[in-house]
């Protein structure tokens, strides 16, 4: 295992604003944080979650191949340098084909989500959706998911998740809220700050994910949900008889995984 030289104090469930800690320690030592460097306790993992695992995603931590880690380590030195505004989109792309070290991910999540551009652009829009936030039926059931989201989670801040998701639902009225972002927004928050997490979020809502899939009719999540009842048809249909036996439609199973984008029925290394 690879130390983090003086940055012992730095958990993965903050590794966004580690990630800056991180990456000084990086430069300085050329040392490659693991996940067994980072300190967890008998009641938690690494992440945050309770260690029974109950109330969370399950979590495998990674193996950090080391050569992988270095290639990011010496590119992040070039990539976050002063004068450059965003990444070079090639350089990035073939970086994560190979796979994202957990410890870059919250950056890496922001580059490609267009935060930094966003808040370039609109720097007040966050603070000023918040001061005159009007959620209308949303903001009780965004307060009840963000209280019962994730139960026992030492550090999830459920203030910034209940506030994430009423901007959200502010920012894009014709979505709201809708069950399941509640889960997308708190591993967000695992990678990163608040705001930073609001922008990730609209970007993936407004640009990333296609129209329709959220929304008061979510149609487009139906539509996948036939595309899967079709797939199991064609590819496992021993499957497909068993469920139809048994009365049970891919919704039954599938509807919780696709309205959170599977965060929280994945391990949490795959879904971060």
């Amino acid at each position: 295992a690879f130390s983090i030289c003086d940055s012992s104090d730095i958990r993965i469930e903050a590794v966004y604003p580690a990630s800056i800690r991180i990456q000084q320690s990086l430069m300085q030592s050329c040392d490659i944080p693991s996940v067994s460097d980072i300190p967890s306790s008998t009641n938690f993992d690494v992440y945050g979650f309770p260690s029974n695992g109950e109330g969370g995603p399950t979590s495998y931590p990674a193996v950090q191949i080391t050569k992988h880690c270095r290639q990011w380590a010496d590119n992040w030195q070039i990539m976050s340098a002063p004068e450059k505004q965003d990444w070079p989109s090639a350089a990035l792309r073939r970086l994560c084909a190979e796979g994202i070290p957990v410890a870059f991910r919250g950056v890496v999540w922001s580059q490609l989500l267009e935060v930094p551009s966003r808040r370039r652009e609109s720097p007040q829009y966050y603070q000023l959706l918040l001061s005159d936030a009007k959620a209308g039926a949303f903001e009780e059931l965004i307060a009840l998911d963000a209280v019962r989201t994730w139960p026992g989670h030492r550090d999830l801040d459920r203030g910034a998740l209940k506030r994430v998701l009423l901007a959200c639902a502010c920012a894009n009225p014709d979505i709201g809220y809708c069950q399941g972002l509640n889960s997308v927004a708190s591993t967000f928050l695992l990678l990163m700050n608040e705001e930073d997490a609001f922008w990730a979020m609209n970007h993936l809502l407004r640009s990333t994910l296609p129209s329709g899939f959220y929304g008061p009719t979510l149609w487009r999540f139906h539509a996948e949900l036939e595309v899967l009842e079709n797939l199991l048809d064609r590819f496992e249909p021993a499957l497909a008889a068993a469920l139809t036996r048994e009365r049970l439609g891919v919704a039954h199973f599938a509807t919780s995984w696709l309205l959170s984008l599977f965060c929280g029925a994945l391990p949490i290394e795959v879904c971060m």
